[in-house]
């Protein structure tokens, strides 16, 4: 695992929380959770913008990925599918 990420997860551990506008979470596969803002993502890592940094994870870290949605659909907006 990335040095940076076990850094960050002992951070996690000791009881330091980050709590950011908009704030994407990462689950990993050790069963730690790392909150931020996903920033960059390609075929092997994301890039997470935290308080703390940019970590670079490999995505055979990951568990899952929790995206946080920016705003409510527009007033009349409707998600329904209509035939």
């Amino acid at each position: 695992m990335n040095k940076r990420v076990g850094l960050f997860c002992g951070l996690l551990a000791v009881g330091l929380t980050v709590s950011l506008a908009r704030a994407d979470v990462l689950h990993l596969t050790n069963g730690d959770t790392i909150q931020g803002t996903l920033v960059a993502a390609n075929n092997t890592e994301v890039t997470l913008k935290t308080a703390y940094g940019d970590l670079l994870i490999t995505k055979e870290d990951i568990a899952r990925i929790d995206y946080q949605v920016l705003s409510k659909p527009h007033k009349g907006f409707s998600t329904e599918l209509r035939g």
